[in-house]
């Protein structure tokens, strides 16, 4: 998905949860890192046109737990899992 795609997923995604997209917001929401140019561009695309339907990546999706616990556990989880795929990578190189 084209990171332009990325930050319009995350525009929709802020407005159903009854906010509005900022570049804050979408930085915070997006599955990847954008810079600020890409961001103000998707704001302004969903502006212009809020009814866009751009499907989230499913691989990719990360969504921020509400609660601090459930976030912590969310990262651990995650860095044992590209851990394991950096020994992966190791192993095969050597």
């Amino acid at each position: 998905m084209h990171s332009s795609n990325h930050a319009l997923a995350a525009c929709q995604k802020i407005h159903r949860l009854g906010k509005t997209p900022t570049v804050a917001l979408v930085r915070q929401y997006s599955s990847q890192s954008l810079t600020i140019p890409e961001i103000v561009k998707a704001i302004q695309m969903w502006k212009n046109n809020p009814k866009i339907v751009i499907e989230e990546p499913k691989e990719t999706k990360l969504s921020a737990p509400d609660n601090l616990e459930e976030r912590v556990k969310m990262l651990e989880k995650h860095v044992v899992e590209l851990s394991n795929k950096l020994d992966s990578l190791m192993r095969a190189a050597n």
